[in-house]
């Protein structure tokens, strides 16, 4: 979700969905305004009125800090709230589609709703549901499955912002299960926004972090040492998720190997601050240093009051702002232009395998192999197209690496440009020839920045359980590898997994 910007330069936001959508003004000022927050939220003096506005709170899976700091920032702030802890309480347990659990609420007079779910992608599934049925309700994404948990972020960023005096220059490590804690993804997505961040991550090689929140910064420690912690000003602890495990075997594997005790408190020093988003669950921060005024996690857990009372007030101060939730267009370059039979000329002097072809499209330089997947993918997003598809693999050619080719005939189809972009992403040079109304026009696909075919491979993405999101699939692509990346549970995956 892109950010606008409005007047006195301020940036503007009405959800929060995740730490990928933060600018660093936008953290500015929040941060800010949660600091003001702070030092007025006292009992009987409200910060705001805002009669008829509703905060639901929405969790479907079990919250101590986050739902108690979101129903006393409400309180507050004055605002009306209604509590639904598990989804037992909604027709959610009958199939009903997330989106309609949403627009009901918002019909009831919901300016946000606050959401925890175990599905990944989940909150900015139903935001983007709000956009295009023109709702005016906010989504905060409480933590949807292992993916994102960004108010948690804001009243980490509060907590080191509190006690080192700044947001840059400093060493942070993360200690624990880095691959499944959405609190960790959230904060290093946000700290990279910040100047001279150094991060060194310590777990086990089986709940290492996914390397697509390192965002490609060079420098990163990475170790299954917490000796590796040595020099930190900041060692941020997280439990291992035992829920998020296919077996308890798997769990016992990774189970108690980094427990933070008096030694180890020693060992990183004096100045070294423990953070932990909580709960402890598995004895990782050990009950003899949890009084030690080095363990700030009580303190860092009572910030978030504030930081959600911000939150909240500026998504209800936002709440007609418009997310723009449309695909960038492809960006496709003319090659060629010029008749029909010209074309069919040259290609007949020159390639004996030529097809001829008076209506239609020729998709070329398919590496060896690609066609059959390519011509899989044109059947899912061409099935109201009559026509013929013919492909020939394996022609030799010495334009292409390998010096043999696929090439697709479709015989009275045309693509439009989301679906060449859809076969540009499984073949880079792949070319487009178009024969239309005596016409010839040789195509190639420049860049991309988001597909709109395949299948997340994600089995706890929203798109594949829920049968209206599985409507909308959405990759972003990126520049230099062979990856897309998961719009809605933000996970990357090579592209054929995405095709297969």
């Amino acid at each position: 979700m892109k950010h606008s910007k409005h007047g006195r330069g301020k940036t503007r936001m009405k959800h929060l969905i995740s730490a990928a959508d933060f600018s660093r003004e936008w953290l500015e000022q929040i941060l800010s305004e949660a600091e003001t927050c702070d030092v007025t939220a006292l009992p009987g003096k409200p910060l705001a009125q805002r009669d008829g506005r509703k905060v639901v709170l929405f969790f479907a899976e079990p919250s101590t800090r986050t739902c108690d700091s979101y129903d006393e920032a409400a309180q507050l702030l004055r605002l009306r709230r209604k509590t639904i802890s598990g989804k037992e309480g909604t027709s959610l347990t009958k199939g009903e589609a997330l989106s309609a659990f949403g627009r009901m609420e918002s019909g009831y007079n919901a300016g946000v709703l606050v959401m925890r779910m175990p599905v990944e992608g989940s909150a900015r599934w139903l935001a983007e549901m709000y956009r295009r049925y023109g709702l005016r309700t906010a989504v905060h994404n409480a933590g949807d499955g292992i993916n994102q948990h960004p108010s948690q972020a804001l009243l980490d960023l509060l907590t080191i912002k509190r006690k080192l005096g700044r947001l840059s220059d400093f060493s942070i490590g993360f200690l624990g299960d880095l691959k499944n804690s959405r609190t960790i993804h959230s904060l290093i997505q946000a700290l990279w926004l910040f100047p001279d961040i150094r991060i060194v991550l310590v777990s086990s090689p089986e709940v290492a972090l996914q390397p697509w929140y390192l965002n490609g910064h060079p420098g990163v420690v990475v170790s299954d040492s917490i000796e590796a912690l040595r020099g930190c000003d900041i060692v941020y602890v997280t439990r291992v998720q035992r829920e998020r495990f296919g077996s308890q075997i798997d769990y016992d594997r990774v189970r108690g190997r980094y427990v933070v005790n008096a030694s180890v408190l020693e060992m990183l020093g004096p100045e070294v601050l423990i953070m932990h988003p909580q709960p402890v669950a598995d004895g990782e921060v050990h009950p003899e240093i949890w009084m030690h005024p080095q363990v700030i996690m009580d303190e860092e857990a009572r910030l978030g009051v504030p930081a959600r009372m911000a939150a909240l007030l500026h998504s209800l101060n936002n709440l007609d702002e418009v997310t723009d939730i449309s695909v960038p267009a492809p960006l496709i370059n003319g090659v060629v232009r010029g008749s029909i039979a010209d074309a069919i000329q040259r290609k007949a002097e020159r390639e004996r395998y030529f097809l001829r072809i008076s209506d239609g499209t020729v998709i070329d330089h398919l590496p060896f192999g690609v066609g059959s997947m390519v011509r899989s993918v044109l059947k899912s997003i061409c099935q109201k197209q009559d026509g013929v598809v013919v492909l020939t693999e394996g022609i030799e050619s010495h334009r292409v690496a390998g010096g043999r080719k696929d090439t697709l005939v479709l015989a009275h189809r045309y693509l439009e440009p989301e679906q060449m972009a859809a076969v540009w992403v499984l073949a880079p040079d792949a070319t487009f020839n178009v024969f239309r109304e005596g016409q010839f026009h040789k195509q190639h696909v420049q860049h991309a920045e988001m597909i709109t075919v395949g299948r997340c491979p994600n089995s706890n993405c929203i798109t594949r359980l829920d049968p209206q999101a599985a409507r909308f699939p959405r990759f972003r692509v990126f520049r230099d590898a062979p990856v897309v990346q998961c719009h809605y549970c933000e996970q990357a995956f090579n592209t054929n997994e995405v095709f297969a």
